[in-house]
């Protein structure tokens, strides 16, 4: 599965990526409920 820093780059981005949208979808949560 691995093939180099490309793959390494591309996990690093995803989990960035995870993390905005958590982020998101907690505050997206937070509002429905607080509607």
């Amino acid at each position: 599965m691995r093939n180099g820093p490309k793959t390494e780059k591309m996990a690093k981005v995803q989990t960035q990526h995870g993390l905005d949208f958590l982020t998101w979808a907690n505050h997206t949560a937070v509002s429905i409920w607080q509607a």
